[in-house]
């Protein structure tokens, strides 16, 4: 095994127990940004739809090439995301359930 494959297995590994440094300030704020960016894609894509949707999927690699940033960064603002109630995993492809709204109206004569 090389050294580059032992690097990314021992970075999934602390991802994986949850083991990760701290961010510094500028980090952090760095990290929100993105985390508004991918809701911002979300919206985005929740715009071709003709009535709103609550929950958007979105791809980690997909959202990395666009937004010009590493998987694990991207996974690090879902995460974040994901403790603000915004994101969900999906599966272990990398695929995650986002939220776009508290809740969505549905327009019935009911809610009036």
């Amino acid at each position: 095994m090389g050294r580059d494959q032992l690097k990314r297995l021992l970075g999934r590994i602390r991802r994986a127990l949850r083991i990760e440094r701290r961010f510094t300030l500028e980090e952090s704020y760095e990290l929100l940004e993105l985390s508004e960016a991918i809701i911002d894609h979300g919206r985005m894509h929740q715009s071709y739809y003709k009535s709103p949707v609550a929950y958007v999927m979105v791809e980690t690699k997909e959202l990395a090439f666009r937004l010009r940033e590493t998987p694990e960064t991207i996974e690090d603002a879902l995460r974040l995301l994901q403790v603000m109630g915004r994101a969900e995993p999906y599966d272990q492809s990398g695929r995650w359930k986002l939220r776009l709204a508290k809740e969505v109206d549905r327009g019935d004569a009911a809610s009036a």
